[in-house]
């Protein structure tokens, strides 16, 4: 039972990725505006945390990047 639990353990840290893997990867989408980043990423943020799901609420967080803003949820399904 112990294999099995590290093995499991190990797995799930395998699929884990960061903020900078998402970034060094292809856009899905690019969208052009002439607004700030900060008008645009609070937005984002706004309409992210409106989101509801099974287990309540989207979770999702801003932070300053050198080019702009990121705005992320949990695991980097969304940035």
């Amino acid at each position: 039972m112990k294999k099995v639990l590290c093995l499991l353990a190990v797995l799930s840290l395998i699929g884990c990725k960061s903020i900078n893997d998402v970034r060094e990867g292809k856009p899905d989408s690019v969208f052009k505006t002439s607004k700030s980043s900060d008008v645009v990423s609070e937005c984002i943020l706004y309409g992210w945390q409106g989101k509801s799901y099974i287990d309540g609420p989207m979770k999702a967080y801003l932070q300053p990047f050198p080019k702009g803003k990121t705005v992320y949820t949990e695991n980097y399904i969304e940035v």
